[in-house]
């Protein structure tokens, strides 16, 4: 993947042949939702391209536990872009990865805004001020 943050020459080729074969893969299997979530991380640099990406990755498997993890680091990159898009789906992703609220909070409390945005879409959960203490040790950011 550090081809992915170099603009080398090198790394420029090693991500156009990667995107190949995986619009080659994703061609015959379009429904593949880990091949579109590799396919934003190579698409990253264009923030609009990468966020389509990570849709495509979300509609297809909107609920696999094992992309969650993978995905919501991108998400909270593409943030602005997945906004102006489909915002359900964004928040749905979020309290989906509030079931495990410890991995939550390790995965998204050193991103960019990502512990707000983690409060601003569990803030309607039952018990959430005392359970958002608990696992963050940190005030519930809302008033009560």
């Amino acid at each position: 993947m550090l081809a992915v943050r170099v603009n080398t020459e090198q790394a420029v080729i090693y991500r156009a042949s990667a995107r190949n074969h995986l619009a080659s893969a994703l061609a015959v299997q379009p429904g593949d939702p880990y091949s579109w979530q590799r396919m934003a991380m190579i698409d990253l640099a264009d923030h609009e391209l990468a966020a389509g990406d990570l849709l495509n990755s979300f509609i297809t498997s909107p609920a696999e536990p094992r992309l969650l993890w993978a995905r919501l680091p991108l998400a909270m990159l593409l943030w602005d872009e997945l906004q102006k898009r489909d915002p359900e789906m964004l928040q749905t992703q979020l309290v989906m990865a509030w079931d495990n609220p410890q991995l939550a909070w390790e995965t998204l409390r050193y991103l960019p805004h990502g512990p707000a945005r983690l409060a601003e879409a569990v803030k309607g959960l039952p018990g959430i001020a005392d359970e958002w203490l608990r696992v963050t040790k940190q005030p519930w950011p809302y008033a009560q």
